[in-house]
């Protein structure tokens, strides 16, 4: 039975609709337990779990905001987490709006830039084959074209976007991060977006991997 505890919702990405694309996902040998405070995450035993998603981004409030929700304990309970082997999964504004020279910023491998003020239609694809892949073709949604800056010599990439706009775009990257596995989604700004065949594949197949 995998433990699978997960963060979500943000003040631009409802709990509701990442909430209830999570419950759908859910499977018969996952225990999923989803909260939408940090106050509820259980940070001291977070190693009980074999997988933590945040799907939530580091500020308080709007972009103009300039606290964050995360504090220098919990950066160090997720490396901790990491290094006891488990799974870390940031997904969409998971990996938004952290301090650039935090401990999660170093621990991802990258970080959100920017997005254009509009979805766009994205052509999806991935970019290796590799076993958290496998069985996920090229499939087209409406979404947030999340621009990166990325550790490149870091990182592995294994998924790409690209609009007739603006072009190509990373959109799922992994890392190893001390014993532990570091995934990346930057789709899932709307439930149709984490509804779609090819996305819930991948998130499925993170979780297994």
């Amino acid at each position: 039975m995998k433990k699978l505890v997960a963060l979500v919702g943000d003040y631009y990405h409802p709990a509701d609709y990442l909430s209830k694309a999570l419950t759908m996902l859910s499977q018969p040998d996952w225990q999923l337990e989803i909260y939408t405070r940090v106050t509820e995450v259980d940070w001291k035993h977070l190693p009980d779990y074999d997988l933590f998603m945040l799907a939530t981004w580091g500020k308080v409030g709007p972009e103009s905001d300039g606290e964050y929700w995360i504090t220098d304990y919990q950066q160090q309970k997720i490396a901790d987490f990491l290094a006891a082997g488990k799974k870390l999964f940031l997904l969409h504004s998971g990996i938004a709006s952290y301090p650039r020279t935090g401990l999660l910023r170093r621990i991802s491998g990258g970080h959100f830039v920017k997005h254009p003020s509009e979805e766009q239609e994205l052509r999806v694809y991935k970019t290796m084959e590799t076993e958290f892949t496998a069985g996920v073709s090229e499939f087209v949604i409406k979404d947030e074209q999340y621009f990166m800056e990325i550790s490149a010599d870091q990182i592995t990439p294994f998924l790409a976007a690209e609009s007739e706009k603006y072009g190509e775009s990373i959109a799922g990257w992994f890392r190893e991060y001390k014993s532990g596995q570091v995934f990346v989604l930057t789709p899932g700004h709307n439930l149709a977006v984490l509804e779609n065949e090819m996305m819930q594949r991948l998130i499925k197949n993170i979780i297994k991997y």
